[in-house]
């Protein structure tokens, strides 16, 4: 069974942290620093994830720069499932490094059952993140309630084979890798294909190399009319895929809201073949 994502922890030393969060086209690395312990907050995003408490969002110091991760309630509205946004911030500018819904249950799960095991392999590491506090020491967090309950909710709960979403009619041979809204819905041909546009309908990516304003431009295509774009910021990955010569599997209109604003009518996910590993393309 494929995973959309693995999470694992490294002891690096001088008491600092490697956290791994490996996707299906990337892995993203976020450094743990007990100069500014990040392991608190960390508890208090998996928790409110978990009440579907959403958007919420954790932003770890990484000396100098840092990472924030956004989770908003799923574009299907399914509370068992979560879409995460990470971003990189810097002095000068911001970038998203990956946008994916995700189950609660793997993401939760493997959070803190990964943790706890790298804890108890790591002792001394307690001693040192949390400040002096006993009670927000790592592994007394860990055994609070609310963590007990998660555990054994998503324990008690059948196992889910298909996840992130998996829209019916689809193979089993794919994952989902990201949505997101059409830019330029109104100013190219959006409003002419509108009416024709049903969930479930495939949508042709196309690498548009000749744009000189974003390297990554990927058109929408529909009905062999250009119907937009991927938004400046998101596209990096699929960008890439393509230019590598993969396959998308799939890219579908998953979401129709004919009263929002014509820039949010339509949402697009897309679907890669789990058989694939793109993670070497885009490493972080």
């Amino acid at each position: 069974m494929s995973k959309s994502i693995e999470i694992s922890f490294k002891n690096i030393g001088d008491f600092c942290v490697e956290l791994f969060l490996k996707f299906p086209t990337k892995t993203v690395r976020i450094d743990c620093s007990n100069a500014f312990p990040p392991f608190y907050s960390f508890f208090n995003f998996v928790e409110l994830i978990a009440e579907n408490s959403l958007p919420t969002e954790i932003t770890i110091d990484e000396e100098g720069y840092g990472k924030t991760l956004t989770a908003f309630e799923s574009p299907q509205k399914n509370e068992d499932f979560f879409l995460l946004e990470i971003e990189t911030w810097a002095t000068k500018d911001d970038k998203v490094l990956i946008e994916i819904e995700l189950s609660k249950e793997e993401f939760i799960l493997q959070f803190v059952t990964k943790f706890e095991k790298f804890l108890k392999q790591n002792p001394k590491l307690d001693s040192e993140f949390g400040g002096e506090d006993e009670n927000e020491k790592p592994l007394s967090l860990l055994k609070e309630l609310p963590f007990a309950k998660i555990k054994n909710y998503f324990k008690k709960k059948k196992k889910n084979e298909n996840f992130p979403i998996i829209l019916e009619g689809l193979k089993m041979d794919n994952i989902f890798l990201k949505s997101f809204h059409i830019a330029g819905f109104s100013y190219y041909q959006g409003a002419f294909v509108f009416g024709d546009l049903k969930i479930g309908s495939e949508i042709e990516l196309v690498l548009d190399e000749k744009n000189i304003y974003d390297d990554h431009a990927v058109e929408l295509r529909f009905q062999d009319k250009k119907i937009g774009y991927i938004p400046k910021g998101e596209n990096r990955e699929i960008a890439l895929i393509l230019k590598a010569g993969y396959k998308i599997f799939e890219a579908v209109v998953q979401q129709i809201s004919p009263d929002e604003h014509p820039e949010n009518q339509v949402r697009i996910g897309v679907f890669v073949d789990k058989r694939e590993d793109f993670s070497t393309l885009m490493e972080e």
